[in-house]
């Protein structure tokens, strides 16, 4: 009896472990969702709008533009985890834009 007591608060445990996991990726997916929407809402048509896209002041470095790129889109990718290809290729108009 006391070994099925010890596997049952294991479960539990884990449980409560898978839990807050669970808790986390649902915060990460809202806080991803509130970015697309702004990426969204930001057009990539214009160098002001592509500066804003990217989240950089106009006059950054090509350096800090690839930076910028690169960070979002491992979260934008359409291959990733909640993931946007509209957002993507906003991104890709915006980096292609300040570089141009």
């Amino acid at each position: 009896m006391r070994k099925v007591q010890e596997l049952l608060a294991e479960l539990a445990e884990v449980f409560e472990t898978q839990q807050a996991k669970v808790s986390d990726q649902r915060l990460q997916i809202l806080s991803l969702q509130a970015e697309l929407a702004q990426l969204k809402k930001a057009s990539a048509t214009s160098a002001a709008s592509a500066w804003e896209v990217l989240g950089l002041d106009p006059g950054a470095s090509a350096a800090e533009v690839q930076a910028a790129f690169r960070a979002l889109s491992r979260r934008l990718h359409p291959d990733a985890p909640g993931g946007d290809a509209e957002a993507f290729q906003a991104l890709v108009e915006a980096r292609n834009t300040v570089l141009s």
